[in-house]
């Protein structure tokens, strides 16, 4: 496994996909600062819109940047392995296909891992250096970034069960795509099911449908990241004293999203397992 890792990380540095990925890295990175640099100069009076801290910047990833960043490299560095026939070699020199399959998930978390970690440590920089304050601890921070890293870890899972599985790396990102598609669908009509315009409100639903949804809710990877964003959401009175603030995370997240992610893996390791990659 070990020998694994030293190759996987070895052929990062000729990886184009990596190279696209730090580019658009860099390009929100210069969109954020173009944002946070436009609030700070706001001098037109008190807007209960307008923040003076920059905490929900340091999460706004947690939005399509990070299923999308998660969902190509997965695609296209495993899907390498197949077009340069490195992963036949792999296995024609003996290797497990559980080591080959596993060094890759951690591959791709890590480096989703470290693009991440890199964006909000800029980003708390940038912050900084124009003034911006922060409403929550740095505490809340880390353990905020902490838990964007299960649903990341789920996300990783799911895309490299299907990377592993699918020869062509196109094909691979589309069928990634299509499944953040569904996800991204059951959780707008959960979110609309449960909102005060939904059915909850005109015609009610049955306390069962309500935390049947709210398990949805808990559930898929695309929400968690947008409830976790929507913690460090904040409204401010006139004297910038928080009014509002997004509501806790929900401890299931742990454990839903850790099952999620053993249960995508096995299922992708079964599967490569019989798999033909010849």
């Amino acid at each position: 496994m070990r020998n694994l890792f030293v190759l996987n990380f070895k052929t990062l540095k000729r990886d184009l996909c990596l190279k696209i990925i730090l580019g658009l890295l860099a390009v929100a990175l210069v969109m954020n600062f173009e944002y946070l640099f436009s609030y700070s100069c706001y001098s037109d009076g008190y807007d209960p819109y307008w923040m003076p801290f920059a905490d929900i910047e340091l999460f706004s990833y947690c939005g399509g940047y990070l299923v999308f960043i998660s969902a190509v490299f997965s695609s296209f560095y495993i899907g390498k392995g197949y077009r340069h026939n490195t992963l036949r070699n792999k296995v024609t020199r003996g290797l497990r296909r559980e080591s080959i399959y596993l060094s890759n998930l951690i591959t791709v978390f890590i480096v989703c891992t470290v693009i991440v970690a890199v964006y909000m440590v800029v980003v708390y920089l940038m912050a900084i250096s124009l003034k911006f304050g922060f409403a929550f601890s740095r505490a809340e921070i880390l353990k905020g970034f902490i838990y964007s890293l299960l649903p990341l870890l789920s996300l990783c899972c799911i895309f490299t069960a299907i990377s592993m599985n699918i020869k062509n790396e196109v094909i691979s990102l589309v069928v990634c795509f299509a499944v953040v598609a569904v996800m991204y669908f059951v959780w707008f009509e959960v979110d609309w099911a449960i909102s005060l315009d939904g059915p909850t409100y005109y015609y009610g639903i049955t306390e069962a449908e309500i935390k049947a949804y709210e398990f949805l809710e808990d559930f898929l990877p695309v929400s968690q990241l947008e409830t976790i964003n929507n913690r460090f959401y904040c409204e401010f009175d006139s004297m910038y004293e928080p009014i509002y603030q997004g509501s806790p995370i929900s401890p299931r997240i742990i454990p839903m999203s850790l099952a999620l992610s053993v249960a995508s893996s096995l299922a992708g390791i079964l599967i490569f397992k019989k798999k033909n990659i010849n």
